[in-house]
């Protein structure tokens, strides 16, 4: 027996094929009369919709709909890392949510910037979001030759190769310095040390560091019993010996860090924290593998919910409308500075036990 049509309801009711559609379908358009002499044919008929064919309309209807989504890219600086690769993920269900269509890209897969430039270009790319907080100091605009940025929107996280003046979402580090010493003093701690990476992704962000302590030191010269400083020209697994000896001497309540990794080499020393001493990271990350449930206390770096969401709405404004490539004047979206309390830092500093107890 021959299967009845969409065609054959229409024939019977006069009307288009289109009509009977949004008849059956009950969308609006079609009047009310209408609409049910064509439900009525349909049950004279014994009208079945063909699953197959509103499955593939239903396909078609999302791939239309997946074509009008933004396509933006991520772009690392760095090889893939396990802890990268479960980012990217959360990344691009959080795109997707947010109506975009992502892909995440790592220049050292590449053989050139250039190379990398053509495959975006090829995958639709209309923005890019550049993660910079891994590029090495002092990385210049011509170690890009090649790439072609006037192609593309453009968005950095952070403030990592500063040769690269685009758009950007950053924290203040000076903010960020500025609370973390603020809050120690608040607490009630008195000796502090503070140890620093001496060269970061961004020379802008190393002098913030430096000029929240100076101005510290300066504007709040009474806080402190004693504030001591220690540098060290990269991080490493290892406490450097120098600094071993000067928390030896100094023997502080508090540590403040950059980056918030230190605190792995600290208690490899064998310090506990915070029974030796409170510890504060500038800044903390909120879903670090190494802290095994115990959190840093410090400044919030939120990179899945604050930074990367504010990345994607800052490109949808430049895809909407038209603007590619290096602006002539950037601007920033500066986060606010968020304080996750952690376990390494008591609030306030516990009182010293009384002797004999």
């Amino acid at each position: 027996m021959k299967r009845t049509t969409l065609t054959d309801i229409a024939r019977r009711a006069g009307v288009s094929v289109y009509t009977v559609s949004l008849a059956l379908r009950g969308r609006k358009g079609v009047s009310a009369a209408t609409a049910e002499r064509i439900r009525a044919i349909a049950r004279d008929v014994r009208y079945r919709p063909n699953a197959a064919a509103q499955l593939l309309v239903a396909a078609r209807a999302r791939t239309r709909a997946e074509a009008r989504r933004p396509v933006v890219a991520v772009v690392r600086f760095a090889a893939a890392t396990a802890e990268y690769n479960a980012q990217d993920a959360r990344m691009k269900t959080i795109a997707e949510e947010e109506g975009f269509a992502l892909e995440v890209f790592r220049l050292p897969d590449f053989g050139s910037p250039a190379a990398l430039s053509r495959v975006l270009w090829a995958r639709g790319a209309q923005g890019l979001i550049l993660l910079t907080n891994s590029v090495p100091h002092g990385y210049r605009l011509d170690e890009m030759a090649g790439f072609e940025w006037d192609r593309f929107s453009l968005v950095k996280i952070s403030h990592g190769f500063d040769a690269l003046r685009c758009h950007t979402v950053t924290h203040s580090v000076f903010s960020q310095m500025r609370a973390a010493l603020e809050r120690v003093v608040a607490a009630g701690y008195r000796r502090t040390a503070v140890l620093l990476l001496s060269a970061s992704a961004s020379l802008e962000d190393d002098w913030g560091r430096l000029g929240a302590i100076e101005a510290f030191r300066k504007l709040r010269r009474r806080a402190f019993e004693r504030m001591e400083l220690f540098t060290a020209p990269k991080f490493a697994d290892d406490l450097p010996e120098a600094i071993a000896d000067g928390l030896r001497e100094l023997r502080p309540d508090a540590v403040v860090v950059f980056p918030f990794a230190w605190r792995f080499p600290l208690e490899k020393a064998g310090y506990r924290i915070p029974e030796d001493f409170a510890l504060v990271g500038v800044p903390v990350a909120n879903d670090s593998p190494g802290e095994r449930g115990r959190p840093t206390s410090g400044p919030l770096d939120d990179f899945l919910g604050q930074e990367f969401p504010a990345a994607l709405h800052m490109l949808r404004e430049q895809i909407a409308a038209g603007q590619t490539g290096i602006p002539r004047i950037p601007y920033e979206h500066v986060l606010p500075v968020v304080w996750q309390r952690g376990v390494t830092m008591p609030d306030p500093k516990p009182k010293a036990s009384a002797p004999g107890k």
